[in-house]
């Protein structure tokens, strides 16, 4: 515990009440509203599928994306992820990004090692965009997984 703690209280990235001390990285109740993707998933971007008799969802088989292989966290119809993502997005609030970094990095890791990579490239923003954020969400967000898992992050 430190001292910024006891005036910045760690918040919870769904309800975004106020943590206890040392404690957890989101309130209990508030980690059963997280639906996480399950499978079956595109095999391409990670997006849930409705039918697990495709390997692909309907944008993915109509434009294959540049990448290969892509994982989700959490179903982003959820009103509460989406709000998440519009706190760390819009109001820069990126401590939130703690837990969901940390649980996809170890319900993933296995997977996402066995790729080999040897850096995290975050999505560049626009430099307008990140003059007035001041900060990428996407870099923000590929920091915390890097640390998680052990795989630098290279910005440029």
């Amino acid at each position: 515990m430190n001292f910024i703690d006891l005036i910045y209280p760690k918040r919870c990235p769904v309800c975004l009440d106020a943590l206890p001390l040392g404690g957890s990285l989101i309130c209990p109740d508030c980690e059963k509203k997280v639906r996480r993707v399950q499978a079956p998933t595109c095999f391409s971007c990670g997006k849930p599928l409705s039918d697990g008799s495709f390997e692909f969802c309907r944008n993915c088989e109509k434009n294959r994306p540049s990448f290969k292989k892509g994982l989700s966290w959490a179903e982003y119809t959820s009103k509460y992820i989406r709000r998440l993502m519009a706190e760390v997005k819009y109001h820069g609030n990126c401590q939130l990004l703690e837990y969901p970094c940390k649980d996809f990095a170890e319900r993933n890791r296995r997977e996402i090692l066995s790729w080999g990579a040897e850096a995290l490239i975050p999505v560049p923003v626009h430099d307008r965009r990140k003059r007035i954020r001041g900060y990428n969400q996407a870099e923000e967000i590929a920091n915390r997984l890097g640390e998680a898992l052990g795989i630098p992050t290279d910005p440029d």
